[in-house]
């Protein structure tokens, strides 16, 4: 368990504050918007919004009890580099996927925010789930 409330509570505020901002960047674009991959080293806003959410589903949530994957196919879809945890879309690839639709992309992040906010309420955040192959996150 994470002994100091201060630094739990302050951990749930970054957070809350970060995934807001990350919408808050695209309450201006279209689901039409999200998908071009206009080079091949700049990936798509849809691709971009729901890697930051299979970071924390992947790296965090997975390791918890009774966990229950949103999507097997977003491991795939969404992991970017990491050869340790399977196979991966290629970069230059990216704005070729239509599906999952971005609609579907919001509701794989409600699902995981409402997952790590259980893991805060039910006091299962633990140091062990913040270190991943001997780095901190």
């Amino acid at each position: 368990m994470i002994a100091n409330d201060e630094i739990k509570n302050n951990l749930l505020l970054r957070f809350h504050k970060v995934r807001e901002n990350t919408l808050k960047f695209t309450q201006n674009l279209n689901p039409e918007d999200m998908v071009i991959q206009t080079n091949e080293y700049v990936s798509p806003v849809k691709w971009h919004l729901a890697h930051t959410t299979w970071f924390f589903e992947n790296f965090i949530l997975k390791g918890t009890k009774n966990y229950k994957l949103f999507n097997k196919s977003f491991n795939y879809l969404f992991n970017s580099y990491y050869k340790k945890v399977g196979q991966y879309n290629p970069k230059t690839e990216r704005g070729f996927i239509s599906r999952p639709y971005t609609s579907e992309i919001i509701k794989y992040r409600k699902y995981v925010e409402d997952k790590i906010l259980e893991l805060f309420s039910n006091n299962e955040i633990n140091e062990k789930i913040f270190f991943f192959n001997g780095t901190w996150y």
